[in-house]
């Protein structure tokens, strides 16, 4: 509307041209009465037009100013709030120019209150008022009612009367506490650096990661074992990234479907906080024991160690336990080894038909009690595991060595032979002597009872 009025006012003078042009034509020509009426229109509107416009135009003006007037106060208020920012957390209290009710931050209006009642009162009243009047800028240190000094500075800020309070310590105390406070860093710094030293000195590899799953810590060990270059890690790549890098090296075992096995691993801890060990086969053939913890501050561990030198022991150890029990087992006497714990360690056929033991009863390395439990109970009660469980079991060498004959409760006649091995361990080997005995008493014709007492 005050766009159509203005344009309105502004033709108003042409137009009151143009009807006294009118006029003139009416009275020289038509010689009519309506020319003054037309004129006498036309002024009155051009004058109502114009008022109208120079109200329009105050307005403006007016509203201008006040714009003026509120973005002054706002850059003011601008520039108060970045030297109070800049200030840190210190009390404040600020005065506007108006005078009206202070700003109080972090306590300021009670520690003003505090030294305006002390025994300086009188030059902190002066200072403030010096400070309103002048824009005197001061600086102060009164004692509160504990004796403790309390620090004024006044200063104008943005139009703004502004007093600064910092509450000091005693005498001392902040060099005491800074000197703490440095010895608490250098120690925690020793004992960070401490604790990347003795991590970088271990064998296992250790990566740890934060929440956000990306790497934070690696050790040397763990560049070693992955191949992965120093400066690619301390990029702090996540665990998504890590995992793409190693297949890219075929440092991770081959997977039909690698894109679910990643997603498995990057959701290892989504639902379960327990430790994860796995056994890791390379491609190259190498074996990983692969060891994740979660960490109690967010995150992760990850331990991993090459075991393949392990495995390769293993497989040797195990290949030659074959071997030994094939050639145990094609023996005719019973051959028995037991610890110095008193289980059977190694046993081969012989011994199994000779007791008349069954498979449940000789696995998971049983002791010797239990095994003579079994035998008593297949062939009655009598001395010969007895005597065998002294031997085995007696911490002295001299108590192994030699044999002996004995008759077992069947009858059967049993040359036993205790041996002590380097380990500590008895090997126990028994013979049936029951026929060749049985054929030297027939030669003899003599009871056979008499030819075991030669033996």
């Amino acid at each position: 509307m005050r766009p159509k009025v203005q344009a309105f006012a502004t033709l108003a003078v042409p137009a009151l041209v143009v009807a006294l042009a009118v006029r003139g034509a009416y009275v020289l020509f038509l010689g009519g009465v309506a020319a003054p009426t037309l004129l006498i229109a036309t002024g009155v509107a051009a004058i109502v037009c114009g008022v109208w416009s120079q109200i329009e135009r105050n307005q403006a003006d007016r509203l201008r100013r006040s714009i003026a007037a509120v973005q002054t106060r706002s850059r003011a208020d601008l520039h108060l709030r970045d030297a109070l920012i800049g200030e840190g957390r210190q009390a404040v209290v600020a005065w506007d120019s108006a005078g009206g009710e202070p700003l109080s931050f972090c306590g300021g209006s009670e520690l003003l209150a505090t030294c305006l009642a002390g025994a300086d009162g009188a030059a902190v009243s002066t200072a403030l008022a010096h400070l309103h009047q002048h824009g005197t800028p001061f600086a102060l240190s009164v004692d509160d009612e504990q004796d403790a000094a309390i620090a004024l500075r006044g200063a104008v800020v943005a139009g703004h009367a502004v007093v600064f309070f910092h509450r000091a310590r005693s005498s001392g105390e902040p060099e005491r506490r800074s000197a703490s406070s440095a010895l608490a860093e250098r120690k925690l710094n020793h004992l960070a650096d401490g604790c990347v030293h003795a991590l970088n000195q271990l064998g296992h590899a250790v990566a740890i990661f934060g929440h956000d799953r990306r790497l934070m810590f690696h050790n040397r060990a763990y560049a070693r074992l992955w191949g992965l270059t120093k400066s690619w890690l301390d990029g702090c790549p996540g665990e998504g990234e890590i995992l793409d890098r190693l297949r890219e090296l075929r440092r991770l075992p081959e997977q039909t479907d690698f894109a679910a096995w990643k997603r498995a691993r990057l959701e290892l801890f989504e639902t379960s906080g327990a430790a994860v060990e796995e056994l890791w086969h390379l491609p190259g053939g190498a074996a990983l024991r692969v060891v994740a913890r979660r960490r109690q501050s967010g995150g992760f561990v990850y331990l991993s160690e090459d075991v393949s030198e392990q495995f390769r022991q293993q497989s040797a150890y195990n290949a030659l336990i074959k071997v030994q029990q094939a050639t145990l087992d094609t023996l005719q006497e019973g051959v028995a080894v037991f610890g110095t714990d008193g289980r059977l360690k190694l046993h081969n056929n012989a011994f199994a038909r000779q007791w008349r033991l069954h498979d449940d009863e000789l696995g998971n390395a049983p002791h010797l009690n239990a095994i003579a439990a079994a035998c008593e109970r297949r062939f009655g009660r009598d001395r010969i595991w007895k005597t065998i469980s002294a031997s085995v079991t007696s911490a002295s060498p001299d108590h192994l060595g030699g044999y002996f004959v004995v008759e077992r409760s069947d009858e059967r006649i049993i040359s036993i032979a205790l041996t002590r091995l380097p380990d500590g361990a008895a090997l126990v080997t028994f013979s049936d002597l029951t026929d060749h005995m049985r054929l030297q008493a027939a030669l003899k014709e003599q009871p056979i009872a008499s030819v075991v007492n030669e033996a």
